[in-house]
């Protein structure tokens, strides 16, 4: 983290690596937001951030195919506890 000053006319300066690793230069559009006490600067054609409802069904068959299996995993999980 690097700490900028803010100029007149509420001008920034984003430090010369910090744009190289975003691919951002003279003439970029970005977006800029402030939610909860932050302030968060994007590319404009960075891809749009994930919504939790992306994230369903991403462990699908990670503990069994059918239902049975589940609660196969489930029961041998349990059984392997220290109690």
């Amino acid at each position: 983290m690097v700490d900028i000053r803010i100029r007149d006319r509420n001008q920034i300066t984003v430090p010369g690596d910090i744009a190289r690793a975003a691919g951002v230069g003279p003439g970029s559009i970005c977006r800029m937001d402030y939610a909860n006490g932050v302030i968060t600067i994007t590319p404009a054609d960075a891809p749009a951030a994930r919504g939790l409802e992306s994230y369903a069904g991403i462990a699908r068959g990670a503990w069994g195919r059918s239902p049975e299996e589940v609660e196969q995993h489930i029961a041998d999980d349990r059984d392997s506890w220290q109690r």
